[in-house]
């Protein structure tokens, strides 16, 4: 028996060596294989205390400007601060406002006391007001004990209104009642800020005596001088200035 030859495998489209995929390459499905995207983290804005500005940038947020008290200017080293000084007119007006609120009271006190003081008899005198002459030739008047303790309680009553007026409210705050009623304060010259009581009684003792003494001339002063000063003000570096 002769042997046949070997008889060529069937042919079969789409199998065969060249059908198969190579080693090492991914296998192909009849549609090519895309590349997968890229991620990437979103950006978000820095996380800090700086807010948006109406730019579209980010900042810090502006300033907020701090209040100011009326009447009042930051400190300027190297002098006297510049302010806006009240006028003679205005502390002329002031100190009678004032002068009122501590003087009528205690005349009153006084006059009302000598007026209700029993008539006694006194020695006779040409010289006062208060005495007349009675029947018989003797002289009579007011009692002098009620009188004298009249002019006693008015002294203190004065010295009284004078401090809590007067002195002590400018110390604290800067105005008394006249001050108040035309608008002015007393501050200090360097910082602006009230006195104190102890140099507003001070600045007080001078505007009687050193002011006054000479023809009132302290009191004039201001009208030659930049920063508007009597010479009780220059004495307690204080000045007035519109409220």
């Amino acid at each position: 028996m002769s042997s046949l030859p070997p008889e060529d495998p069937p042919s079969n489209p789409g199998f065969g060596p060249s059908s198969y995929p190579s080693p090492g390459s991914p296998p192909s499905y009849g549609q090519p294989t895309s590349q997968p995207p890229i991620y990437q983290p979103p950006v978000f804005p820095p996380t800090t205390d700086q807010q948006p500005t109406w730019g579209g940038s980010w900042g810090p947020p502006p300033p907020v400007p701090a209040a100011t008290p009326s009447g009042y200017q930051p400190y300027r080293p190297g002098g006297l601060q510049r302010f806006d000084y009240g006028g003679f007119g205005g502390r002329l007006g002031a100190l009678f406002i004032d002068g009122m609120a501590t003087g009528v009271p205690p005349a009153v006190v006084y006059f009302v006391g000598v007026i209700a003081a029993p008539e006694v008899e006194v020695a006779c005198s040409s010289t006062s007001d208060y005495v007349v002459t009675g029947a018989g030739g003797a002289c009579v008047g007011p009692n002098p004990v009620v009188v004298l303790s009249a002019m006693l309680i008015a002294f203190v009553l004065q010295l009284l209104l004078a401090f809590f007026v007067v002195i002590r409210p400018i110390g604290t705050s800067g105005q008394s009642i006249g001050l108040k009623a035309v608008g002015l304060r007393v501050v200090d010259a360097s910082s602006g800020q009230p006195i104190g009581v102890a140099r507003s009684l001070g600045r007080h003792l001078f505007a009687s005596f050193l002011s006054g003494c000479v023809c009132y001339l302290g009191y004039l002063w201001m009208l030659f001088n930049d920063s508007k000063q009597t010479w009780h003000d220059m004495v307690t570096s204080s000045v007035v200035i519109r409220a």
